[in-house]
């Protein structure tokens, strides 16, 4: 279809909505809940998005800010376009410019099927090799595996009129709250999100012995005859099978495990189907087995993006008041290993298109696991189970990732508002141990 001076083609089981007047258009494609308004229909958000766009772009994108979900969002006005995708990017975005034509898509296979003639980039072919020694999560910067073709980050738009990227968050510090206040803030925007998500179908929570999981099953607790909950088989550690296990014996939850030893097996043309969505690959035998175990319908609620408000990569890595283009190879490479000029170069050519926040207030250190480790790690992921069901994280919004970082820093390094949200929705849950600690059920 025609839309905003381009062509807009889409796989019609993902929804879309459009609102136009006054010149203005907005177009959402995805899944979203307006946390504020508590709205979940595409259409009525895309219409509050339009009347916001109409007073300013900074009234438009606080709405977007109010935003959970998985989308990407569409502003164009006077033949200038502007694509932005939720908080932590979970709608993947890809784009290249054969000047004056700029094409996007949601998959970098769509862009090479459609532009032709893509050479592997530096790292198209030599990237296996420098995943499997360096334990690497994804490509640095904005590269994809071939030349000319980058991947759109979180808190970035792309200005497809003056051909550049815009850095939409942060555009102020974070200011600060205190640890109980956070999580109020929290549990009710959990709460309202699930709750508007279980109207539309069955959620899948999955559940290890970890405080993430623990939290979206809190905020879960008036919805337990609308969920199903799994664990992942084998685990890592016995206890993310053996805590799961109890909890949902004790409550009574719809539980099982998902055996991913025994799907394995392979349809002809599966993992072919898997890699044109997901080049590299993470987990094929989980999206086989989503597909015999579950509906399409159903919903997967993740609990990743928690970590954004915990610290970290000042908690889990070695301290470093610094960060640039040569840090970001370290924290990309996770096994070691550095030196390595063209990753450098690429962090360095991603710093200066998104004009990475050094001296927002946020300590760099979290903007970077929010936009690139999420970004590009979890987010392209997750299209390896598309093939199976929709996912959503429950944190998914710039209204929760600044709550979560406005904490104090040494709160946030001991998840104090997690436990506290455990411990306004449902205390019980702490009777388990959270990886491997007991902490109390009671506020302290």
């Amino acid at each position: 279809m025609a839309l905003a001076g381009g062509w807009l083609q889409w796989d019609r089981r993902v929804e879309l909505a459009i609102a136009r007047a006054d010149g203005f258009t907005i177009a959402i494609l995805g899944r979203a809940v307006d946390l504020i308004a508590g709205d979940a229909e595409l259409l009525v958000i895309a219409r509050r998005l339009l009347d916001a766009r109409r007073r300013s772009i900074g009234s438009m994108q606080d709405v977007i800010d109010g935003m959970s979900g998985r989308f990407v969002a569409i502003d164009a006005e006077s033949g200038r376009v502007r694509i932005q995708q939720d908080a932590a990017g979970m709608r993947t975005v890809y784009y290249t410019s054969d000047a004056p034509i700029w094409r996007v898509a949601s998959h970098e296979r769509l862009l090479v099927e459609t532009c032709g003639g893509r050479e592997l980039s530096h790292f198209g072919g030599a990237w296996p090799d420098i995943e499997m020694l360096h334990g690497a999560y994804g490509y640095p910067g904005r590269a994809t595996g071939h030349a000319g073709i980058f991947a759109l980050t979180p808190n970035t738009a792309l200005d497809l009129h003056g051909g550049r990227i815009e850095r939409i968050f942060p555009v102020s510090g974070p200011g600060s709250m205190r640890p109980g206040d956070a999580a109020e803030l929290l549990t009710s925007l959990f709460q309202r999100l699930l709750e508007a998500l279980a109207q539309d179908g069955r959620l899948l929570l999955s559940l290890t012995s970890g405080l993430d999981s623990r939290v979206t099953l809190a905020a879960a607790k008036k919805l337990l005859r609308d969920i199903r909950m799994f664990t992942y088989s084998p685990a890592t550690k016995a206890s993310d099978i053996e805590i799961p296990c109890a909890i949902a014996d004790r409550f009574g939850i719809d539980h099982r495990m998902l055996a991913l030893r025994e799907n394995k097996d392979f349809p002809p043309g599966f993992r072919q189907a898997i890699t044109d969505n997901c080049p590299r690959p993470h987990v094929h035998s989980a999206a086989l087995a989503y597909i015999r175990t579950f509906n399409q319908n159903d919903l997967h609620i993740r609990s990743n993006h928690y970590e954004i408000g915990r610290a970290f990569y000042m908690k889990h890595r070695p301290k470093s008041p610094v960060m640039d283009a040569g840090v970001m190879q370290r924290r990309l490479l996770e096994k070691g290993g550095q030196g390595n000029e063209a990753i450098v170069a690429e962090f360095e050519d991603w710093i200066s298109a998104t004009a990475f926040p050094f001296d927002s207030g946020y300590l760099p250190q979290d903007i970077f696991y929010w936009e690139h480790r999420m970004g590009r790690w979890c987010a392209p992921n997750l299209c390896e189970s598309d093939v199976a069901f929709d996912t959503w994280a429950v944190v998914n919004s710039r209204l929760a990732y600044r709550a979560m970082l406005a904490v104090p820093f040494e709160d946030r390094v001991k998840g104090t508002v997690f436990l506290k949200i455990i411990r306004r929705a449902w205390p019980q849950l702490l009777d388990f141990p959270v990886n491997g600690v007991l902490h109390s059920s009671v506020a302290t």
